[in-house]
């Protein structure tokens, strides 16, 4: 026999799922790379009395080095839809090599993997890009020897990371040289354009739109989905506010590294 905690918890997931069968006006699928502004505007969505953003459902997965099938990718999205009453859901999935799509996870190409979002009634997408892959690579560095990957206190002194342009890990056990690694990106977020729509998607830039002002992204948001603009409060701060000669401790190396090539610019300060 079912506990009385369960079957109390079961029956508040019933209420809300029914709630949002009325309630619930758009699913929205957000897009990023990660180490890009994807948390600190996921809080402002969530500050809205007419947004729910779920964060990402399929990073503690990840970790788990298993193939997901489709029936269990569908599991964990519908999961987390009926998690709060909304007007507006969303939730975002790491789209780059080695990420969430990778083999041990969702285990789908990004273009099969939209139109499934599509089919599952996801027909607006959020997609969030940073044009200056090495300082994204430089924050994911920072994170995994800090620990601190998101901060509601301003940081006022770092620790420098070496940064190996021949072997980065990208996704677990998954290294690439830092040249490949870019090219991959560049390439990723083709394919994600390719499979969607102007009418679609809006295209957050992390340098123009969360870099100095993170209400700018917010709202592009709520343009985007036809909602007015509530004033939220950014609670986040940056985690690596330095130019990257101070983050980087091999930085002359690195420079050294993308003299003469395309990526170059990146080590602009």
């Amino acid at each position: 026999m079912e506990s009385g905690e369960n079957l109390i918890g079961n029956v508040k997931k019933l209420v809300k799922r029914i709630a949002n069968l009325f309630v619930r006006k758009q699913k929205v699928a957000m897009l990023h790379t990660g180490r890009c502004g994807s948390t600190v505007l996921g809080d402002l969505m969530n500050q809205h009395p007419q947004m729910y953003w779920s964060g990402e459902p399929f990073e503690r997965l990840m970790k788990l080095d298993k193939s997901l099938s489709i029936k269990e990718v569908d599991y964990v999205i519908k999961e987390h839809e009926n998690k709060r009453i909304s007007a507006i859901y969303s939730f975002a999935t790491k789209y780059p090599t080695g990420m969430h799509l990778s083999k041990d996870c969702i285990n789908m190409k990004i273009g099969p993997y939209i139109e499934h979002l599509k089919s599952l009634g996801y027909k607006k997408f959020i997609l969030i890009e940073r044009s200056n892959h090495l300082k994204r690579i430089v924050s994911i560095e920072k994170g995994r020897v800090s620990g601190l990957w998101h901060s509601s206190n301003e940081v006022n002194k770092t620790k420098k990371v070496v940064i190996d342009p021949l072997k980065f890990e990208v996704g677990i056990n998954v290294y690439l040289t830092l040249n490949e690694y870019f090219k991959q990106l560049d390439d990723d977020l083709a394919e994600v354009k390719s499979n969607l729509n102007e009418q679609e998607f809006v295209c957050i830039n992390y340098e123009n739109d969360i870099n100095n002002d993170p209400k700018v992204a917010y709202k592009k948001v709520c343009d985007f989905t036809g909602i007015e603009y509530k004033s939220p409060q950014v609670k986040l701060k940056k985690t690596n506010p330095f130019p990257l000669h101070q983050l980087i401790e091999n930085y002359e190396e690195i420079k050294e590294y993308f003299e003469g090539s395309k990526y170059a610019w990146m080590l602009d300060e």
